[in-house]
């Protein structure tokens, strides 16, 4: 356990029962934050853990949004034009940006080929 959380935890600002739902996420990149959280609002056991339970729910829901965010930088670099993809759980939207008629002429001639 980082240091952090062994002084909070002999000093008695947080109990072993607060701190026991974190545990196995004690690596994620969230842990710090939640932590914090956890010390500054004198959080209950099960507050973390419906907490905890609300965030990894959400983050299962959330698509792989770096495999998106690459092709995204392929695409805007083959078109030479600024491309967006938003993602929803059906589907989702591929957006062209364009700053002029000229721009949106020469990226519609680059997709109609």
């Amino acid at each position: 356990m980082p240091d952090y959380v062994q002084d909070s935890l002999l000093k008695g600002e947080v109990s072993e029962g607060q701190a026991r739902p974190l545990i196995p996420h004690i690596s994620a990149p969230f842990f710090k934050s939640l932590w914090e959280k956890l010390c500054d609002k004198k959080w209950t056991a099960r507050q973390v853990e419906n907490h905890l339970r609300a965030l990894t729910k959400k983050i299962k829901s959330s698509p792989d949004l770096s495999r998106y965010h690459k092709v995204e930088e392929h695409l805007s670099e083959r078109l030479c034009s600024k491309v967006k993809i938003k993602k929803s759980k059906k589907g989702g939207q591929l957006i062209f940006f364009f700053k002029s008629e000229a721009e949106y002429a020469q990226l519609v001639e680059k997709l109609s080929r």
